[in-house]
């Protein structure tokens, strides 16, 4: 234990920040967790024009080695350096840093021996220079302490403080601290001087090993001391003006339990408000994002969850680790390592020297922004070695989407009904190489020359810009001009609402009008989560279309399967289809042939539903059961249509599991003025349909003069009911209240809107 007041240096710290990219290790440590190759680079120390990375390889025989990056993706060797045999220890941890700020960066590692006391064993921080063309052979790092320090260190994170070198050197089990050490170069001799023991409370007990990572919180360096222990996350924030004690602590639960990928955790801020942010890799391929502020905290999964970008194998060919390089670059990562911090303009740190930090990204980072009418074109060849030898994609493309096997591009148009981000996952394999198979059949031997073939795999990312409208402002209409009655068309989806927030973007030109609200189901626990998007279609005007697209701005991980509904208002014919389907066989059903009373429904076609249903009719009312009807109730997934046929038209579809991806829908005018709407819903991950409900609501006429011929009584008009008789109730689970949205008179709605009702068109996209 060091004891005396805490140096006034620690008043004034700051914690620059500069953009240099990562370092490739592995740890095979026992207790330990780290990926087995961890990336840092790139630079251009050798000042020959090649970009260089740093590996650090402990898997076999443990080594450091600094390669250069060939325009193909394999690596060239520059300098290595490999443990000796005789040390009996580990390389816990390596990174770069320019230790006196003269331009020239040292590499620094900390080394956990067996047996210290052995002869010949080497010192527990090695520093490595570099003398222009490779680094020189490791120099032990003295200490200015009256006893030698009995070190065991795991890991170790610094920052410079003034004009001062500072070390957090992680301590292994039993003792479980963090060690602030100042670190000088006197006279070329590299030194410690002990400054403070940081040992926090909350993560005294544990087996998995400390991580530190200072955190700059708004000109405030403050350490964070942090530990998973499945599946406790613990972690302790230090202001290095007050040492004595944590300002703040947290406990955290993090499931299912796994252990963190200790050497992959990289500090952001990701949204610039000033407070750094700590990035999670976890060892299960989940990814989290803790938001550390200095009164509390947040944790959130991120979306670069099941990407594979923190984890590679320890033999892993070149281009694989050029490739997931790249990828880290693109994903935005490449901010977030702070590889020489002291780098930026610090008052006593001048500036690297622009020789150290190459265009590598610059030139990786593709133009990634389109508007809609803006054409990609993407070469999948560019710089990959070998032969073609076969493309597919990976995931669903956005529609529209073609590979041209003449020149080998990507070519995609964007268009409105695409905005947000948009990601094309493919796969080239290039042949690099023949083989020769020899079998036998019965006629005698056979002889096969066989490919030899290599998998590349991609992801290229784009976002689209959501086009900018302009709309006329809103006059009063002549009286003379009123076209005639109102046509309310609305379509109406809930489901339950997510775990996780989902923004939506809505695209589309008058008459449409949006609104979502949250609805909770009485009883349950249940809170439906409604998407309404309503329109008079009197406003059409004739021989024109209009449409609409409201969609997720996030590109779902699982299948997407689509609801078309086609309503041919001239010919009443109303057609359902599935993509993917999930049986072949076209149905149809007319109801008029069935019972002549049903004459004003429309005739049904339904593509791709389970072929296992039974139409039933009722008084003004269809009902196409797929599947046991009694397990419906109050938070069943819903989707209702609303159609200006004549009489009005209501779809109701009933449906088991699925979350909202999109709604899009299309109205064509023809020039006799017959209207049909086309709308498709998108879900995720399965659409099982359970009922579907039709029904149509005849206007009440007001009675004609009786004629003077008759003898009957004039007859007072009753109002329609659609009657229900018990027999042929509907199930009584089935609650009516789920539409209830609120919806204004049609022939107002377009006038105006209630704020928190209907959303103006040119509105941002809502967070749901």
């Amino acid at each position: 234990m060091f004891s005396g007041k805490i140096p006034r240096f620690f008043s004034s710290l700051s914690f620059p920040r500069c953009v240099i990219p990562v370092l490739l290790w592995s740890v095979f440590l026992n207790g330990l967790s780290g990926a087995p190759l961890h990336v840092d680079g790139t630079w251009d120390l050798d000042q020959d024009g090649a970009s260089e990375i740093l590996l650090f390889d402990q898997s076999a025989a443990p080594q450091l080695s600094l390669v250069e990056i060939n325009p193909d993706g394999h690596h060239l060797p520059v300098w290595q350096f490999t443990v000796p045999e005789d040390w009996l220890g580990w390389i816990t941890d390596a990174q770069l840093a320019d230790v006196d700020a003269d331009g020239t960066p040292e590499l620094l590692a900390t080394f956990l021996s067996l047996d210290p006391t052995l002869d010949g064993s080497p010192s527990w921080l090695l520093l490595f220079r570099w003398n222009g063309t490779a680094f020189d052979d490791p120099v032990p790092v003295l200490e200015d302490t009256p006893e030698p320090l009995a070190m065991r260190p795991v890991g170790f994170t610094y920052f410079r403080t003034q004009d001062r070198f500072t070390l957090a050197v992680i301590q292994s089990a039993p003792e479980r601290k963090v060690l602030l050490m100042i670190l000088t170069l006197d006279q070329g001799e590299p030194r410690v001087i002990p400054v403070y023991p940081l040992e926090p409370e909350l993560t005294a007990n544990g087996v998995n090993p400390l991580q530190a990572r200072p955190l700059n919180q708004q000109g405030t360096t403050r350490l964070a001391i942090f530990s998973l222990e499945p599946p406790r996350f613990l972690l302790s924030l230090y202001d290095l003006t007050t040492l004595t004690a944590p300002v703040l602590t947290v406990q955290l639960d993090i499931q299912p339990p796994t252990r963190l990928l200790r050497n992959e955790v990289l500090v952001r801020d990701s949204n610039g408000d000033g407070y750094d942010d700590l990035i999670l890799p976890l060892e299960n391929d989940r990814v989290f994002q803790l938001y550390v502020y200095p009164d509390s905290v947040h944790l959130e999964e991120t979306a670069f969850s099941n990407s594979g970008l923190f984890a590679l194998a320890s033999a892993s060919a070149d281009t694989v680790i050029t490739h997931n390089f790249i990828r880290r670059i693109e994903a935005g990562l490449y901010e977030s390592l702070n590889l020489l911090p002291e780098a930026a303009a610090a008052p006593f740190s001048p500036e690297i020297r622009p020789v150290y930090v190459d265009s590598l990204a610059q030139q990786l980072v593709y133009p990634d922004t389109l508007e809609p009418g803006d054409t990609l074109r993407y070469a999948v060849l560019d710089s990959l070695p070998g032969q073609f030898h076969q493309f597919r994609w990976l995931d669903i493309p956005p529609p529209g989407t073609l590979f041209v096997p003449d020149s080998f591009r990507l070519e995609w148009v964007a268009d409105s009904t695409t905005t947000g981000p948009v990601t094309f996952s493919y796969q080239v394999d290039m042949k690099i190489g023949e083989r020769l198979i020899e079998s036998e059949d019965l006629m005698g031997p056979t002889h096969l020359v066989a490919p030899i073939t290599t998998a590349h795999h991609f992801q290229l990312h784009a976002f689209v810009k959501p086009p900018v409208v302009w709309f006329p402002p809103e006059e009063a209409a002549p009286e003379d001009t009123v076209s005639g009655p109102p046509e309310p068309y609305r379509i109406l989806v809930l489901t339950p609402k997510p775990a996780e927030e989902k923004r939506y973007l809505f695209d589309g030109i008058p008459p449409f009008s949006v609104l979502v609200k949250e609805m909770p189901v009485e009883g349950s626990m249940v809170t439906l989560l409604g998407h309404q998007i309503a329109a008079d279609l009197s406003a059409v005007q004739r021989d024109k279309q209009v449409s609409f697209s409201y969609a997720r701005t996030d590109t779902p991980h699982s299948q997407v399967q689509t609801l078309t509904i086609i309503h041919d208002l001239e010919a009443n014919v109303l057609t359902l289809s599935l993509e993917p389907p999930l049986d072949t066989v076209m149905q149809s059903y007319q109801p008029e042939l069935v019972n002549p009373d049903l004459y004003d429904f429309p005739n049904y076609f339904f593509q791709g539903f389970p072929a296992s249903f039974t139409p039933d009719s009722l008084a003004h009312a269809l009902q196409f059961p797929f599947t046991d009807t009694s397990a419906v109730t109050g938070s069943t997934s819903t989707i209702t249509l609303e159609s200006p046929s004549s009489p009005a038209h209501t779809l109701r579809i009933l449906f088991t599991g699925g979350e909202l991806v999109a709604i899009r829908g299309e109205v064509r005018v023809r020039e006799n003025g017959m209207k049909k709407t086309i709308t498709d819903i998108e879900v995720t991950p399965a659409f099982q349909p359970v009922l579907i409900q039709a029904s149509v609501k005849k206007p009440v006429t007001a009675p004609g003069p009786t004629p003077a011929d008759t003898l009957a009584a004039p007859v007072e008009p009753e109002p329609v009911q659609p009657p229900v008789p018990e027999e042929e109730s509907l199930p009584d689970t089935v609650i009516q209240s789920l539409l209830e949205f609120p919806l204004p008179a049609p022939e107002t709605f377009l006038k105006r809107w209630e704020p928190g009702f209907f959303l103006p068109l040119n509105r941002l996209p809502s967070k749901v």
